[in-house]
């Protein structure tokens, strides 16, 4: 029974599926005996996720790989349909190591952890499912190899992100969900990761459906090859491609809006006061911030602090710092993350604070890090 089960694996998908369950579960068992990675919740899901970037992209180029090989006719969508299942199944014995780990190790929520293991590892191996059988139908040759730089290639640009603009926290298709500073513990699945898996799901499949609408049989058995001419022959399927394409398109530029990652100016419209000094520039919101005595009153505190640390540090930075102040935790936590802590980005010269009123000694402390 188990050699026709392998077998089964190894003509649908390759060997690689059980190489990869192998893999996650020593991954699971090691995590098992980590402080915080020991029980089901974020931190646990959040490494299975990196795992399961590798892995699904890994095993949907292998369904097509294995398809070729084994001559058998399948369309596009069941390519990535089978290479989700198998994707996804490959993470079933690390999910049952962690509950079972339970009985050793007390988890705090385990409905939340289950959230966090359906969002992060599981809605990461849908995703990379659908990018690996596109990246093997596309180049047949060099599929595998454009497959595992994906994950790579979208996690580097989104930690580049997460470096050069204002939010501590991010999101990515392969990479999931990083939260920010560590001093937010109390994490639980957010309306906004879960809205964000949806657009993932509406990307892959207008990846997917692009494809689909290209795809063409091949002369002997075999996944369809893919061709140019798309709107000559199959109007149905370009047209369910232009429309998921546009859709995609829409999602990804009102990605602000929906509270995926705010840039410079996204935040610079919603904090639309300013105040300037020479050597400070504080941004505010109009609606419901500060008074005008109040804003006097920090722009003094502002340059006194910048005064103390200046005589402290004898230097003191090239160009004004941007002091960013949010009306309460909750408005910061939603825009930039961090709700509880403030933080600065000494790189950027910018400081994000919420509900600082004259005179705050913290303001200091965060200003410290941009003079050091």
């Amino acid at each position: 029974m188990v050699g026709a089960a392998v077998r089964i694996v190894n003509a649908r998908a390759g060997r690689r599926v059980l190489l990869w369950g192998l893999v996650a579960g020593v991954l699971s068992l090691v995590l098992d005996f980590v402080p915080l990675f020991n029980l089901l919740g974020y931190d646990f899901s959040f490494a299975m996720g990196l795992l399961a970037a590798l892995a699904s992209v890994d095993i949907g180029s292998g369904v097509v790989t294995a398809a070729r090989r084994t001559h058998r006719r399948a369309g596009v969508f069941r390519l990535a349909g089978e290479a989700a299942a198998w994707s996804s199944g490959v993470l079933l014995p690390p999910l049952a190591l962690s509950l079972l780990n339970a009985l050793r190790v007390r988890n705090c929520n385990l409905a939340n952890g289950l959230g966090f293991f359906l969002l992060l590892p599981v809605g990461t191996a849908v995703y990379g499912a659908g990018a690996g059988v596109l990246c093997q139908l596309m180049f047949p040759r060099r599929g595998r190899a454009l497959a595992f730089a994906l994950p790579v290639l979208s996690i580097v640009w989104t930690l580049a992100r997460l470096y050069l603009d204002p939010p501590v926290f991010a999101y990515d298709p392969f990479g999931g969900y990083f939260p920010g500073p560590i001093y937010d513990e109390a994490l639980r699945p957010s309306t906004t990761f879960f809205n964000f898996r949806l657009c993932n799901l509406v990307w892959i499949s207008a990846g997917l459906a692009v494809a689909w609408a290209a795809s063409r049989p091949t002369p002997e058995a075999g996944p369809p090859t893919l061709g140019l001419d798309i709107f000559r022959r199959l109007r149905g399927p370009a047209v369910v491609a232009a429309l998921l394409v546009v859709v995609s398109v829409v999602l990804f530029a009102e990605q602000a809006s929906f509270g995926f990652h705010l840039g410079r100016a996204d935040l610079t419209r919603i904090l639309d006061g300013e105040r300037r000094s020479a050597r400070v520039i504080l941004r505010y919101p109009t609606a419901g911030g500060p008074s005008a005595a109040e804003l006097d009153l920090m722009m003094e505190d502002l340059d006194f602090r910048y005064d103390q640390l200046r005589a402290f540090f004898q230097a003191e930075p090239e160009q004004a710092i941007t002091v960013y102040q949010f009306v309460n935790a909750d408005q910061k936590k939603e825009l930039v993350g961090a709700g509880g802590t403030l933080y600065a980005k000494p790189w950027t010269r910018e400081i994000f604070v919420q509900g600082e009123q004259f005179p705050s000694r913290r303001l200091r402390h965060e200003m410290a890090h941009v003079f050091a």
